[in-house]
C-alpha cells in the first residue's frame, strides 16, 4: 500500500486490500523509481513465495506518476513477479493489462534514450568547448616524454608500466597517441598558407 498525504485515498486502499492479502507492506510515497531505492516495495518483493502476487489498488499505486508507476510495473513483470491490480486499467481485462505492461516498456526505453541523449550532446559540448571527456589521463606529459625516452632506450613497455604502475595497454596507447600526432605534425608543417 503507497501511503500518501490523503488519508481517503489510504482507507481506499486498505478496503480494496484487506480482503485480498494475507499481509499489507506500507510505503510512504516518494519520488524514488528504482525498485532497490523503494525499501518497502523491496521487502514486499522478497516477502512473496512462489505462486505469490503482489496486490495493489491500481497501477498508479506503483509510483508518484502514471509513467513511474507503468515502469515500475514493466520491471516487476520483467523479474517474474505477478502483479494483481484490483481496480483500473488491467483489472480484469488481460489485453488492458498487457497494453499497461507494452507502455511501461516503451516509457523506460525512451527514458534511456534520453539519458543517454542528453549524456551525448553534453559531451559533444564539452568536446567544443575543449573540456576533457572520459577518464582523467593517468600520464601527464613529462611521464609521456619519459616513456618515449625510454622506449627509445630500447626498455620494454612492461618494465615501464611496472615503474609507472599503469598497464602495458595504457602505456601502448600513450605511444600510439603521440605517434598518430607527430604523423600528422610534418604533414601540417609542410603544407603552405
Amino acid at each position: 500500500m503507497r501511503v500518501t498525504d490523503d488519508p481517503g485515498i489510504n482507507q481506499r486502499q486498505l478496503d480494496a486490500l484487506t480482503d485480498a492479502c494475507d499481509r499489507i507492506i506500507q510505503e510512504s510515497a516518494s519520488r524514488r523509481i528504482l525498485i532497490k531505492n523503494r525499501p518497502a516495495l523491496c521487502e514486499a518483493v522478497h516477502a512473496l513465495d512462489p505462486g505469490d502476487s503482489l496486490v495493489v489498488e491500481r497501477v498508479q499505486q506503483l509510483g508518484d506518476r502514471l509513467t513511474t508507476a507503468l515502469i515500475t510495473f514493466a520491471e516487476l513483470d520483467a523479474a517474474g513477479i505477478h502483479v494483481t491490480l484490483l481496480l483500473g486499467t488491467g483489472s480484469r481485462d488481460e489485453d488492458a493489462r498487457e497494453n499497461a505492461l507494452e507502455l511501461g516498456r516503451l516509457e523506460q526505453s525512451h527514458r534511456a534514450e534520453r539519458l543517454t541523449q542528453r549524456i551525448r550532446s553534453g559531451q559533444a559540448r564539452a568536446k567544443d568547448q575543449g573540456t576533457h571527456v572520459g577518464r582523467p589521463s593517468k600520464i601527464d606529459k613529462a611521464t609521456l616524454r619519459d616513456i618515449q625516452t625510454r622506449r627509445w632506450r630500447g626498455e620494454s613497455m612492461r618494465s615501464i608500466a611496472r615503474d609507472l604502475d599503469v598497464s602495458p595497454t595504457t602505456v601502448s596507447k600513450a605511444l600510439k597517441q603521440v605517434r598518430s600526432v607527430t604523423a600528422v605534425l610534418p604533414n601540417a608543417l609542410h603544407q603552405g598558407p
